[in-house]
């Protein structure tokens, strides 16, 4: 039989080679490549393309159908089918033993049966001819996980005599990996190689014969992304509840077949909640019937970026994330208090002596508690260190705060709360040490004693300071007098200090010593003590001061 060349073929056969039939102006045609040899192996590609006008039609299945006596398809079948792709094309590959025009017919449903058909033509193998054929067996698409695999067979013949032990190079595109790369023919001049893939794409695969420079017709290979058995997605049912810890917010997720769409019903979701948002209702849930799972989620806190993830139980990778969980600021909250319980400790390093803060989240309510809010502390001196920067109200909306402090001063410690609008300062005070000096008095009349001969007192104005005089030798302190009229402090004009009365008595067995307030702050090298005893001398008395604090 004669050969007939393709392009002539495609004159005489111009109707068939590209048949279309047009439903609701829907294009389907089919197309046949060049001329292949007729010895089995040798394919033409067969190419059918789907169009609603120039639209492609992805996603549809077209069957093609051969009956000619010793043509099959890559599946050794007279039928085979493929499905669209993005562009609306499908190809097989078709073989024959025998020489001629192989009619092929092609089927679809788009919605209405559409056929088409076109002839492909074969030529008779000659002998002295060497030819190298590479088939694809069954489909000529996998998966891309890296395990999948196709499957080429390359064929080397010399005309219908195959050719054994030669070696064929080959090359595949993209990320995809042959298993071998060089291949040796056997007895029956075949060699076959596995094709596999991690990346999605459509790769081609070339081979030759490289001792007799015979090369393959290139083929293209399919890798599809994979698809989770599962697919979840989430939506808001209701949002931008009060952030009081008790109103929800409802998130639905629904699981589906991801193949199907189908609903799939028991599928356990591991709910995993941002920060600050909770799950009364728990972490695990189970979907119902309907592949559907309702989450209930609460707050302490007003903010519009809370979230929450879902993720399959049984295969973490499938998740689903809804973003957008907005909580509100409860109406009831009225105020936050802060009231000083304990004032005016001695300033020392560590956690010794401390004030104390006691605050009182309200509500507008009295009745009703604000309870479990947080309530955030700063400070404005960074010698200062608290109890916890961060406070959570009790059952009767309260907090405590501890203070502490290694420097005499006062420190202000602003408390705000989850509320951009409450929030509260409050001051502390910190005073000296203890300050402790002494002198000897060395005669029973009216005498003075330098108490701070080898030290120095630094006041601070405003401070209230409490000056106390004692001795542990023989003789009783309380019987001792200061005249009226005497000064018992005196200083420099660094430092002045007022006390009402200018003495002290220590006639009163509880006699708590004279009380001054500084005015002007300062270091003191100059206080005198002005003291006049009775029948006692060479005694040894100690000044006491007492850093008040602000009062």
């Amino acid at each position: 039989m004669p050969v007939i060349p393709a392009c002539i073929s495609n004159l005489l056969f111009g109707d068939r080679v590209m048949s279309e039939n047009n439903v609701r102006a829907t294009n389907f045609y089919i197309h046949s490549n060049d001329v292949a040899t007729a010895n089995n192996v040798d394919t033409n590609t067969i190419t059918a393309t789907l169009r609603d006008d120039a639209t492609p039609v992805p996603g549809v299945s077209v069957n093609f159908i051969v009956t000619a006596e010793g043509a099959t398809f890559s599946n050794g079948r007279q039928d085979i089918s493929a499905i669209t792709n993005d562009d609306g094309i499908c190809n097989v590959e078709l073989k024959s033993e025998v020489a001629g025009h192989i009619l092929v017919k092609a089927v679809c449903y788009h919605g209405d049966f559409i056929s088409t058909q076109i002839e492909s033509v074969f030529e008779e193998a000659v002998e002295g001819q060497e030819t190298l054929t590479a088939t694809v067996l069954d489909d000529n698409t996998a998966a891309a996980d890296g395990q999948d695999k196709i499957v080429v067979v390359y064929s080397l013949k010399n005309g219908t005599a195959p050719i054994s032990g030669q070696y064929i190079f080959v090359n595949v595109s993209g990320g995809a990996t042959a298993t071998p790369t060089t291949l040796i023919t056997d007895d029956f001049g075949t060699a076959s190689i596995n094709i596999t893939n991690e990346f999605a794409e459509t790769v081609t695969v070339e081979a030759e014969a490289v001792l007799i420079g015979v090369k393959a017709k290139p083929v293209e290979l399919i890798f599809e992304a994979v698809l989770p058995p599962y697919t979840i997605t989430g939506n808001i049912l209701s949002n931008n509840a009060f952030a009081d810890g008790t109103s929800s917010n409802t998130v639905l997720f629904k699981v589906t077949d991801t193949k199907t769409g189908a609903p799939a019903m028991h599928q356990v979701l591991d709910c995993i909640a941002s920060h600050n948002l909770s799950l009364p209702d728990g972490q695990y849930h189970q979907t119902d019937l309907n592949g559907e799972v309702t989450v209930n989620c609460t707050a302490l806190v007003p903010a519009g970026d809370y979230s929450i993830e879902a993720l399959l139980y049984s295969n973490s990778d499938v998740t689903c994330l809804v973003e957008g969980i907005s909580f509100a600021k409860p109406e009831y909250i009225k105020d936050l208090i802060g009231i000083v319980v304990r004032d005016n400790a001695e300033a020392t390093v560590g956690k010794g002596d401390y004030c104390q803060i006691q605050y009182s989240l309200t509500k507008a309510n009295s009745l009703d508690a604000a309870e479990g809010h947080n309530i955030y502390i700063k400070v404005n001196s960074g010698n200062v260190t608290v109890s916890e920067n961060k406070l959570t109200t009790d059952s009767n909306g309260l907090a405590s705060l501890k203070v502490y402090n290694a420097v005499a001063e006062s420190v202000t410690v602003t408390a705000t709360t989850d509320f951009e609008d409450i929030s509260e300062e409050t001051v502390v005070n910190f005073r000296k040490p203890v300050s402790v000096t002494s002198g000897t008095i060395t005669s029973d009349t009216f005498c003075s004693l330098d108490m701070f001969t080898g030290s120095q007192y630094d006041f601070i104005t405003g401070h209230s300071y409490q000056f106390m005089l004692s001795t542990k030798e023989a003789g009783d302190v309380k019987k001792q007098v200061c005249q009226d009229g005497y000064n018992i402090i005196k200083t420099s004009q660094s430092c002045q200090i007022i006390s009402d009365p200018h003495y002290a008595k220590f006639a009163d067995f509880n006699y708590d010593g004279a009380i001054a307030k500084c005015t002007h702050g300062g270091v003191d090298t100059a206080t005198n003590v002005y003291y006049q005893i009775g029948d006692y001398s060479s005694l040894t008395y100690t000044l006491i001061i007492i850093d008040l604090g602000v009062n």
